[in-house]
């Protein structure tokens, strides 16, 4: 209901006012384009933080999910901050420029077999680009986890960091097709 009544209108207002402040400042800029920039900004500063908010709610820690979630350390705090505004700029990076999705758009199309084998492709590329981007925290955890005593409470906060780091990853790779289903869409239909 907030979507409707709220998103969608924003959502417009920044794509039409974007566009008259292109016309203002002499910057030729299409349609198109410019609803990808707003769509890409928008899945990067909404869809992919709540996302990860999702994702650590439904899929909490097997080992931690008796107990309450520690507070993480203010490096670890910084650390999370840091990979949601690189995340961010990556997803506009990428869903924005329409050129880049168009070239991404036929690298699809030469590597898919056809409209069912789409399907099976999607899944495991997204499943191969999540355990790429959580793979250096997975491969510390388990490390660190190694060598910790199965009552050490140092253990909860190891799992709950490699829990938050590949909620990240699996957010960030949904939102990043989000993204691009916008951007494709906006750059076929205008």
């Amino acid at each position: 209901m907030v979507t409707v009544l709220v998103g969608i209108p924003l959502l417009l207002a920044c794509w039409i006012g974007g566009l008259m402040l292109a016309s203002k400042l002499g910057t030729p800029i299409s349609a198109a384009q410019m609803l990808a920039w707003v769509l890409s900004v928008f899945v990067a500063a909404i869809v992919w933080p709540l996302g990860i908010r999702r994702f650590r709610r439904d899929c909490p820690y097997p080992e931690g999910s008796g107990l309450t979630p520690q507070a993480p350390t203010r490096l670890d705090a910084a650390a999370r901050v840091l990979v949601l505004f690189a995340g961010g700029i990556a997803i506009v990076l990428v869903c924005g420029p329409l050129g880049v999705v168009a070239m991404l758009g036929e690298w699809w199309q030469m590597a898919s077999a056809g409209g069912r084998a789409d399907g099976p492709l999607l899944q495991l590329a997204a499943i191969l680009v999540s355990l790429l981007l959580a793979a250096p925290v997975l491969i510390a955890s388990h490390r660190a986890l190694r060598h910790l005593p199965p009552g050490d409470p140092r253990r909860l906060k190891w799992q709950e960091r490699e829990s938050w780091y590949y909620g990240a990853a699996v957010a960030w790779v949904v939102s990043l097709g989000i993204g691009m289903m916008a951007s494709l869409m906006a750059l076929r239909m205008l």
